[in-house]
């Protein structure tokens, strides 16, 4: 009862990751929470937070291509683009805190346009914000066009969550058989056929 009571915590994903939602939330507390603890005098006008969240964010996105714990292929690429979205955030965030000074001025041009090809931080931002919503209209393109085309397609649905049923073969087998009566009349023949 309690395992169909939290559905909701582990429903999405494979049966073998069930777990994947733990990993995910810590992740989330890492990055909103844990970081706040990394040079605490001086962490905002530093780098090290930003390059630990990006190397969080890109170590768990390559954990998350190598497992695919998601029950369905459109959950597994929206978390992939989602911390695709995140990672140029926190490298976008790295280029611009090095073309700014403690004070938040531009630095010189010649250093930014060594780095980064871009004459100042105005720029950069410019850049990032250009190609993080661009990667957000990208995102929600796919995602609506997978809505889309999943709302053509007669399927067979579940009661309980409205979604696809999961219907992996076993080893050895090739296909599936769904068997479908009425209850009163005719529960006894299908009942034969399955034995």
């Amino acid at each position: 009862r309690l395992a169909e009571a939290l559905r909701f915590l582990w429903g999405e994903y494979q049966p073998r990751q069930y777990w994947w939602e733990c990993l995910d939330t810590m992740r989330k507390l890492c990055l909103a929470c844990y970081m706040l603890f990394v040079q605490t005098e001086d962490g905002s006008t530093k780098l090290l937070r930003l390059y630990l969240a990006t190397l969080g964010t890109t170590m768990y996105l390559s954990v998350l291509c190598f497992a695919q714990p998601f029950a369905r292929v459109d959950d597994f690429q929206l978390a992939v683009g989602a911390n695709l979205v995140l990672a140029s955030t926190f490298l976008s965030g790295i280029a611009i805190k090095i073309c700014t000074d403690a004070g938040g001025a531009s630095v010189a041009s010649e250093e930014c346009a060594a780095y980064f090809g871009i004459d100042s931080a105005e720029d950069i931002t410019t850049v990032a914000i250009v190609l993080g919503g661009a990667m957000l209209a990208v995102l929600s393109l796919v995602v609506t066009w997978r809505i889309v085309a999943s709302a053509r397609d007669p399927t067979i649905r579940l009661v309980f969550s409205g979604r696809e049923p999961i219907l992996e073969l076993p080893k050895g087998c090739s296909f599936h058989g769904f068997l479908s009566h009425v209850w009163g009349t005719g529960q006894d023949q299908a009942h034969t056929i399955v034995r």
